[in-house]
């Protein structure tokens, strides 16, 4: 993601503020993350971040279908997916979870 992003500003394309804004959402479930692993409890907030920066960036797409975006997209629902796995939700439960906030896949754009 770092190296898209990069990649990216380096070309000098625009990048639509809610990319950034998606990235800031995993970057705080992240943190919510480690404070869930320090102390268990309700995995919510991991939820709730990792569910809004797919949604955010998800809806780039019907704006914008370029590769850029669509890589950088693709490795924010990637890491959602990622976080919301490492909350004890199985595979088919984080799908679902996902695509219900941020739609299918194969369905956007």
């Amino acid at each position: 993601m770092a190296r898209g992003a990069a990649n990216a500003a380096r070309r000098g394309d625009t990048i639509p503020p809610p990319l950034p804004e998606a990235i800031l959402c995993l970057s705080r479930a992240v943190r919510a993350l480690a404070l869930f692993l320090e102390e268990p409890g309700p995995p919510d907030e991991v939820r709730r971040y990792a569910l809004a920066a797919a949604s955010k960036a998800t809806a780039l797409l019907q704006e914008r279908h370029d590769l850029a975006i669509s890589v950088l997209v693709g490795q924010v629902r990637s890491a959602a997916m990622d976080l919301l796995r490492s909350t004890s939700m199985d595979q088919a439960s984080a799908l679902q979870a996902l695509e219900e906030a941020a739609g299918r896949a194969s369905e956007i754009g």
